[in-house]
């Protein structure tokens, strides 16, 4: 994230970079990989339906709208650094 905090000095208006670059990349890895390898083992974050259904709302057993939102965000990180 970069912040501005001055508007009007070209150099003050320089980006302040709150987490270096390779800080940054190591916690993306660590994030990715713990949302890859997500599982429920308890059954604590299992979704009963009325109609008999049980999604895994954790796992990858089942999908769910926040597995989607891991994945367009995963998707988007690789779009912009090719990183696999």
């Amino acid at each position: 994230m970069m912040v501005y905090p001055v508007k009007h000095s070209p150099l003050l208006r320089q980006p302040e970079h709150f987490i270096a670059r390779d800080e940054l990349k190591a916690l993306v890895q660590k994030v990715t990989h713990n949302l890859v390898n997500i599982k429920d083992e308890t059954g604590e974050f299992l979704l009963r339906l009325d109609d008999g259904r049980v999604i895994d709302t954790k796992g990858w057993a089942g999908w769910e709208w926040t597995h989607g939102v891991g994945l367009y965000g995963m998707y988007h990180y690789y779009q912009q650094t090719g990183d696999q």
